[in-house]
């Protein structure tokens, strides 16, 4: 964790209004806490997006490098943890008096710096957030900042976890000036109702500003079973929330980063929300496997684990690299499914056709296409599921790679769907 020397208190007397995100004296019954750093514009083998995520039993650190071509030591450790230590530290934050916090932002937001957030779930799902970045600071920030930071230096993470950074066996190169900031990506964000009553107020707020500015919808109103896009949203991260006429909460999303064409599902029942459950694929067969264990069927269950494209052994191949094979997954629970993802890290794009498995062993198709040769690699090939209203258990892949002459490996898929009530 990079220290924060940007951190200046500045005496600065407001209150939140009834339009911040959160007002909060004390925080009860904490249950997670977090932390998040993102590289702003660096050099590109440089830029990373790491979070540390602290609950009762255990710590997970997650380290993603930002481009296909980066040097940031990438993967997911998990360490467990003294329950007491943690009670202790949770116990810590739940003593602070937060009323003295309050968010300072410049003049002018500062483009192209890092970002690093805290954020703090506690009673009934509520949440306290600071979002350090672009200037912005806080009064009495570090009563927050402080305690997390101790506790995050006091872990003993693994040694394969210590670096950000993997360095080759040449000799160190001066670091290229950082460039000036281009004008900023938009992308689009669909949002879909199948709630059971009518939006109309959506807000869509930077997660690092605890305003949730003005509705987005503008007099218009998402009936039930309708979509609505909003278009122009630049990349970043950011708070979902979305209303009744009443102003009555329907949902909220926090932190969900738009960086291309993004699907809003919101979906309710019978007065209270279905939870939504992503899980990795424990079991895997195929209709070929180049060798065994390795690039066996098996290497594509759970999590990722090949973080850089190439002919790797910890993922799935078929036996020829241009025969017509398939991969089967099985997932630990049930679910109406509503995305599937799928992480392939070798000559990607030969997906055909990707079919769900519901519990009686019948197989329904939700994807089909020409299989070409991809540009991205190792690429995120994920595509929303509609149609399908029943619980599914697994999912098929077929590939064909006649026309790609090399291996198609699959590392992970990830299912993603609603829980059975």
């Amino acid at each position: 964790m990079k220290v924060k020397l940007f951190l200046v208190l500045v005496v600065l007397f407001c209150f939140c209004t009834s339009g911040c995100k959160t007002t909060v004296r004390y925080m009860e019954d904490v249950s997670q806490v977090s932390y998040t750093e993102e590289s702003g514009t660096i050099p590109p083998e440089l830029q990373l997006y790491e979070r540390i995520v602290i609950t009762r039993n255990k710590v997970t650190l997650t380290r993603n490098g930002k481009t296909t071509d980066t040097e940031v030591n990438e993967g997911e450790w998990v360490i467990d943890v003294d329950e007491q230590k943690v009670g202790a530290f949770f116990e810590q934050l739940e003593a602070i008096d937060c009323s003295s916090i309050k968010r300072i932002e410049p003049d002018a937001l500062e483009i192209g710096g890092g970002t690093e957030s805290y954020r703090i779930v506690y009673a009934g799902d509520e949440m306290f957030y600071l979002g350090y970045g672009g200037g912005v600071t806080y009064i009495d920030g570090m009563l927050i900042v402080e305690p997390i930071e101790a506790f995050i230096e006091s872990l003993d993470f693994p040694a394969g976890a210590a670096n950000q950074y993997r360095y080759s066996l040449d000799e160190p190169t001066a670091v290229s000036p950082t460039p000036a900031p281009t004008p900023a990506q938009a992308t689009t964000l669909e949002i879909t109702n199948d709630s059971g009553a009518d939006i109309c107020y959506v807000y869509l707020a930077p997660s690092y500003s605890d305003q949730w500015g003005d509705d987005l919808l503008g007099g218009a109103v998402i009936a039930d079973g309708e979509s609505f896009t909003l278009t122009g949203i630049p990349f970043g991260a950011y708070d979902l929330k979305a209303e009744t006429s009443d102003h009555v909460g329907i949902d909220v999303r926090y932190e969900q980063t738009l960086d291309g064409p993004m699907t809003w599902e919101i979906v309710a029942g019978d007065g209270r929300f279905i939870p939504r459950l992503d899980q990795w694929a424990f079991a895997a067969t195929a209709s070929s496997e180049r060798s065994s264990p390795d690039w066996s069927a098996q290497q594509a269950s759970g999590a990722p684990d090949t973080p850089e494209c190439g002919d790797s052994p910890t993922a799935w191949a078929s036996s020829a690299p241009d025969g017509v094979d398939w991969l089967e997954l099985g997932f630990p629970l049930p679910v109406v499914p509503r995305r599937i993802n799928i992480y392939e890290t070798h000559s990607p794009g030969f997906i055909a056709r990707v079919e769900v498995i519901d519990e009686a062993d019948q197989y329904h198709t939700v994807w089909e296409g020409e299989p070409a040769s991809a540009d991205a690699c190792p690429r995120l090939f994920s595509f929303l599921v509609t149609g399908i209203d029943f619980p599914i258990v697994g999912a098929r892949i077929h590939l064909d790679q006649r026309e790609g002459g090399n291996w198609n490996e699959i590392d992970a898929v990830e299912l993603v769907g609603l829980e059975i009530q």
